[in-house]
């Protein structure tokens, strides 16, 4: 894969992980990298309910 994460290892080390961002991951990391809006947007509503939820 063209990309990771340190959720991996934080998982073996017993910390819950949640990796997850707008657009596709065939795009992330790309010289033509980007998004759509709406899916920025989308992904700005999730982000707000997971902090409101702690």
């Amino acid at each position: 894969m063209p990309y990771g994460t340190d959720a991996s290892q934080l998982s073996l080390a017993g910390i819950p992980c949640i990796v997850l961002g707008p657009g596709s991951i065939d795009r992330a990391h790309t010289n033509n990298e980007f998004i759509e809006l709406d899916q920025l947007e989308m992904c700005v509503q999730i982000y707000r309910q997971i902090m409101l939820s702690y």
